[in-house]
Order: structure tokens, then sequence, then C-alpha cells
């Protein structure tokens, strides 16, 4: 199949977005992957959930000050919206969209609610046995309990989600020919398949950063001024 040529294709995905898309995939698979490992992988896993963590931060601003496509104005829209876009892909014609379709921004939100929620439970709960997070030793045992219930059950909806994340990218390949997958690389989609051409003029590179290291200090700052924890009483020994 041939590849759209420069003049063929429109800038629809910043860098920063993107970075932070590949980002986030990958602290989440890495928290899940140390968390199998054991308990000796255990630092890691908190890294890995602080990253995300900074990382939800920055699209939260993200969301608010980036480039159009990354605004939660620009793609937000109410469920009528979504339902006239899946009516669309069954009787066409299919509705076209610069940045994210109707379905696509529901699932941006979700994620972002789970995976924030997945990581600040993490900073409370405990396994009681090898691992504590930052605040647990501060939090009621009733608190903390609760969070560590709420940590293990929203990891299962968080996979659910991306499941059916992936499921959706499969289908707009196999069903509608359309690939999600590269343009989240390269930052371009083809001009016919977007909203009458648009994309986006800038990408904000500075902004991006300066918020990267801002959420980066955020979480630290977090995570550090947890006090720290009693130390163990041998007594019952």
């Amino acid at each position: 199949m041939k590849q759209p040529t420069s003049e063929a294709t429109v800038l629809v995905w910043d860098g920063g977005l993107r970075i932070f898309h590949w980002s986030l995939a990958a602290s989440v698979t890495g928290a899940w992957a140390t968390q199998e490992l054991g308990p000796a992988y255990m630092d890691w896993h908190m890294a890995f959930g602080c990253a995300a963590l900074a990382l939800v931060v920055w699209r939260l601003a993200w969301g608010f000050v980036g480039p159009r496509t990354a605004r939660f104005s620009d793609f937000v829209r109410p469920p009528r919206e979504m339902t006239a876009y899946v009516n669309s892909l069954r009787s066409g014609p299919k509705q076209r969209f610069s940045g994210h379709n109707p379905l696509g921004a529901f699932s941006v939100v979700a994620m972002l609610a789970l995976v924030l929620i997945q990581a600040l439970t993490g900073l409370g709960n405990s396994d009681d046995i090898f691992f504590d997070g930052p605040w647990h030793h501060v939090l009621p045992d009733s608190v903390s309990d609760r969070l560590s219930y709420i940590h293990s059950v929203n990891f299962w909806i968080l996979v659910t989600l991306i499941a059916l994340h992936v499921g959706a990218i499969f289908a707009h390949w196999l069903f509608l020919r359309e690939n999600l997958v590269v343009p989240m690389l390269s930052g371009k989609k083809p001009r016919r398949e977007t909203a009458e051409g648009t994309g986006i003029a800038g990408q904000k590179p500075g902004l991006a950063l300066a918020l990267a290291l801002a959420s980066a200090a955020l979480v630290g700052l977090l995570v550090g001024l947890a006090p720290e924890p009693p130390p163990m009483d041998f007594d019952m020994f």
C-alpha cells in the first residue's frame, strides 16, 4: 500500500503528547511486570507507579494549555455525539476527526482516571508483608485496607480498559482501514482522514518540558513529604 506523501498528511498530535502516550504505556507495563516479578522488585514497582502519576499530572495540565487536539475542550463530547459516531460507523458516512473521536475521547478520560486512582491508592496501601506505600503508616488501618482493596480491584478495571483500547485499535485497522498507531508515532494523519483537513499549527515543546519537570517535582514532593516510618518493634520476637 502506497504511503501518503508529506503533502497528503497533516500534523494532529504534538510531540509532547506522543511521548506521554508511549511513556504511560511503558510505565503501566513496568508497574505490572515488577509486581508480577515479586518482592525484590517492589521498589521498581513504586518507581513505575510514581512515573505514571507524574505523567497523568502532566496530561491533565496539557489538556488545558496544549495544542488544540490535546485539549479536553476539543475532544470531550456529550453522550449523544458518541452515539452519533457509533451510528456513523454502522451506516456511514463515517465521521472524521482530526484528534480523538468520541469513543477515543471516552477511553482517554477513563484511562487517565483509572491510572490516577491506581497510582494514588498505591501511595497508601500495603500488602502487610513486603510492601508499604510511603503514606501507609500515617493512615488508619481501615483507610489503608480500603486503599489496598481499591488498588486491587481498580487494576482489573484498568486491564479491561486497556484490552478494549487495543481491541479498538485493531478494529479500526481491520474494518475501517484506519491505522491509529502510526499517527501516534509520527504525529501525522492522512489528510483525507481528518475533519476538513485540519491539524495543529504548533507543538509548544518548551511548555511541555516545563510542565513535565513541574509534574515530576510535584510527585517527588508528594512522596518525599511522607514521614519516615516508625522503627520496627522487635519485642514481638
